[in-house]
């Protein structure tokens, strides 16, 4: 099935009634065809009419003149870096207009080498595939046409493990750029401040080792509540170290109070902050979109 742009409803049910026909059928295909079968049409969707506003198609010129520079695999593979440089050049309809050139890229080099991978013995339906498909994208033009052109060069790239996790994630797409927005931050700090204030204000009856606790809260506490009140995110970088410690001291202790029984919104406090990542990810999707 190809993986090309569904433009109507009526195209999506003819193409769900052939890959239907295809998966029941006498042939009764591997676990791993029908994996890519329902890539295939997932593609197409992603790139349609009807599952997204349309935007102005990009050229293939035009989609490696923009990523050739970044050097993928060649001695960067910090996607978070090039996500970043992206958003910082590119509108939001520009980013889906790349995301779509890049999925018709990667569609076409899946269809390209898929069954004789699969042919080799190799399983093509997972993750590393995926993995695989966008490297040698983020690699450049003369990598992705010399790759699809000798198959058994192919072949030995994807077996050796020479490809990186995961040129997909350095393409921003046009909700990325909702991550530029200081307000997303201030709103998630102030969620966290909550849960650390409600276990603060508990009694030691409700929280044991709750005094052992208080430093760690209140350093949570002031810090997050600066980032709120000032909104000076360079400052609150200033304080990662010091606020990761704290999470982490008030998950361990935490995680004791385990089928404790607490419910209401101490109960909620306590489940959440029982998890040091929300403070943790905050940190650092601050740092990656902000600082």
């Amino acid at each position: 099935m190809p993986l090309t742009k569904i433009a109507s409803s009526q195209e999506l049910q003819q193409r769900l009634t052939d890959l239907l026909t295809y998966v029941t059928g006498p042939r009764r295909p591997s676990r791993q065809r029908i994996a890519r079968e329902l890539r295939g049409l997932a593609t197409g969707l992603l790139s349609s009419r009807i599952a997204r506003p349309v935007t102005a198609a990009m050229s293939e010129s035009e989609f490696w003149k923009i990523i050739e520079p970044y050097r993928w695999g060649r001695g960067n593979t910090n996607y978070k870096e090039i996500e970043k440089d992206l958003m910082r050049k590119l509108t939001p309809k520009e980013a889906d207009a790349l995301q779509s050139a890049f999925a018709k890229l990667k569609g076409q080099a899946d269809r390209a080498l898929g069954d004789y991978f699969e042919e080799q013995g190799e399983w093509v339906g997972g993750d590393s595939w995926d993995d695989f498909l966008s490297h040698i994208i983020g690699m450049g033009k003369q990598e992705y046409e010399a790759d699809l052109k000798d198959k058994d060069r192919a072949l030995a790239r994807f077996r050796k493990g020479d490809y990186r996790e995961s040129f997909a994630y350095a393409l921003p797409t046009s909700h990325s750029y909702e991550r530029l927005d200081l307000g997303k931050y201030i709103k998630w700090a102030q969620k966290e401040v909550n849960a650390y204030r409600e276990i603060l204000g508990a009694s030691e009856d409700d929280i044991p080792w709750k005094n052992k606790l208080a430093p760690d809260l209140k350093k949570l506490v002031d810090i997050l509540d600066d980032f709120i009140r000032t909104k000076d995110f360079g400052a609150f970088l200033d304080k990662e170290d010091e606020a990761k410690r704290a999470a982490q001291d008030v998950e361990q202790v935490l995680r004791r109070l385990s089928g404790s029984g607490l419910d209401g919104s101490l109960g909620e406090a306590v489940d959440f902050a029982r998890n040091k990542w929300g403070v943790w990810n905050l940190f650092t999707d601050v740092r990656q979109y902000l600082g």
